[in-house]
């Protein structure tokens, strides 16, 4: 019996260790997609290679979850591990009146992304006032987003307000949105 027991602690530990990402060097700039359809997994290492293209030395973490969770999501989120998010339309819209957005208007023009500029609930204090801002960029149609093979609704980014590094978040976020094909 005891034998078997010291088995069974081995082959889970043997099944937990590749989940806490031992040995392997943490991205700078983690970016998670919860996106219906989800991107292609198998376009996931290419799309992480041509955006640290993009960014230079800095390490890219693609993280996709193929089903959408609004635990996980919450989760996600609470973790502050992530500095971009990518989700479709109503889980965003759900989240900004929240107040969990960074503003974006320091990196991107809110003339260029009217679809972006949104009302966000904050909270000062005990008083709760809207704002009105650039706080997501569509993304659904760029081209490093479509390397993904990603084909369905409009599918928004945003930097979270607990982004680990919001300035790196929101290079990433122009990188994605400046990347072309190498075609052109």
């Amino acid at each position: 019996m005891r034998k078997t027991w010291w088995i069974t602690v081995l082959l889970a530990a043997a099944m937990l260790l590749p989940l806490t990402g031992c040995g392997e060097p943490e991205a700078d700039v983690s970016i998670f997609v919860m996106t219906q359809p989800a991107p292609d997994m198998e376009a996931v290492e290419k799309m992480e290679a041509e955006l640290e293209k993009q960014l230079g030395d800095k390490a890219v973490d693609l993280i996709v979850s193929p089903l959408f969770s609004i635990e996980k999501l919450i989760v996600e989120t609470a973790v502050a591990t992530h500095g971009v998010f990518i989700l479709n339309e109503k889980p965003v819209k759900d989240f900004a009146t929240q107040g969990a957005f960074l503003p974006l208007d320091d990196t991107f023009s809110p003339e260029d992304y009217p679809e972006g500029v949104i009302d966000m609930t904050i909270t000062e204090g005990e008083t709760e006032k809207t704002v009105t801002g650039l706080y997501v960029i569509p993304v659904d149609q760029t081209d490093w987003f479509r390397l993904g093979g990603y084909n369905g609704e409009t599918a928004y980014a945003y930097v979270p307000v607990n982004a680990p590094n919001p300035e790196l978040a929101k290079k990433a976020l122009k990188a994605i949105v400046d990347w072309k094909t190498q075609a052109e």
